[in-house]
């Protein structure tokens, strides 16, 4: 990309993508061979088509539609996702923060807060549901609910390394650029 901040930005998106998508296949693994996936099996797949379109516009240079598509398509799918499982109580609840983070990289951070406070309307709104008998959350097997915590601790754990990596490399370059100057300065 010609701008330094699009190629920030693509950098974030592109390793989310990717990284999120290998997450989402290796839950489905286990979901083709359960008896009653429920709608699991039809939200993970479409997550999955979320996350390759995003690197399909990515690729065609429409960087902040990448960023977009999996932030609004993302959100709806995790909110999807938790009304149709444990509600309140799904591990996905978890994977709003790797969005509300994502948004405020790619998008900026007036569309992390608002990311992050529909979120948290969210999760009022799945806890009231629950709350008044509308919304009955299945108790999920220990084993299967670690699996799923550990697939959305994985995607906030690629964010924050694309996160330092990038902070990094601009300390480096700047203290490079401070060199520069300095050198420039005294000749």
């Amino acid at each position: 990309f010609e701008k330094e901040e699009d190629n920030f930005r693509a950098k974030f998106i592109n390793g989310f993508a990717i990284s999120v998508t290998a997450v989402f296949i290796l839950r489905l693994i286990p979901l083709l061979f359960d008896p009653n996936p429920g709608s699991t099996l039809i939200i993970v797949p479409s997550l999955i088509l979320v996350m390759l379109a995003a690197l399909y516009l990515l690729r065609r240079g429409h960087v902040t539609a990448s960023g977009l598509i999996i932030i609004v398509l993302g959100w709806i799918g995790l909110a999807a996702q938790a009304y149709s499982a444990d509600g309140v109580k799904d591990v996905v609840i978890v994977a709003y923060l790797a969005l509300g983070l994502l948004a405020s990289i790619v998008i900026g951070w007036g569309a992390g807060g608002i990311v992050m406070l529909t979120s948290i309307g969210a999760i009022w709104v799945l806890a009231f549901l629950e709350a008044n008998g509308y919304l009955t959350p299945s108790s999920q097997d220990s084993l299967e609910y670690s699996r799923d915590l550990s697939f959305a601790f994985i995607a906030v754990t690629v964010l924050v390394y694309f996160s330092t990596t990038s902070l990094r490399d601009a300390i480096r370059k700047a203290s490079d650029s401070e060199k520069d100057l300095l050198i420039s300065n005294k000749s």
